[in-house]
């Protein structure tokens, strides 16, 4: 069995490297794709490789914890969290995003499965 940690950290590099790879190649080729709008909007190539470097940094904590929470209180447990975490992403992106971007709005289609997956959550919490 492998332990925990070690498979978080195999699954991290083997992530970076294809990323990466993603950034030296296809990137880099496409760079003006990205400095233009950036430019446009005011984003200094400086705040950018911050901005990245946050979210690598919250990537990684977000896995550590993923993997730490596995070892503890289980797979069941840890899915139902991440169902939680859908209803928490979807619910943000309507009030934060909807206005700006109709795909970003709960439709009939997204609100029946967010009925779903939250009644799959209080279903577990009730009986456990």
């Amino acid at each position: 069995k492998v332990p925990a940690q070690i498979n978080c950290c195999v699954q991290g590099l083997t992530a970076c490297t294809v990323v990466g790879l993603w950034q030296c190649t296809y990137t880099a080729t496409h760079f003006d794709k990205i400095a233009e709008p950036a430019e446009e909007a005011g984003t200094s190539l400086p705040y950018a490789l911050m901005l990245m470097g946050g979210l690598a940094l919250g990537n990684f904590v977000h896995a550590g914890a993923f993997f730490y929470l596995l070892t503890s209180i289980g797979s069941v447990s840890l899915g139902v969290l991440k169902g939680v975490q859908a209803l928490a992403v979807f619910a943000l992106a309507h009030v934060m995003y909807c206005s700006r971007d109709a795909s970003q709005c709960i439709t009939p289609t997204k609100g029946s499965a967010l009925l779903i997956v939250f009644s799959g959550v209080v279903c577990y919490v009730l009986a456990t």
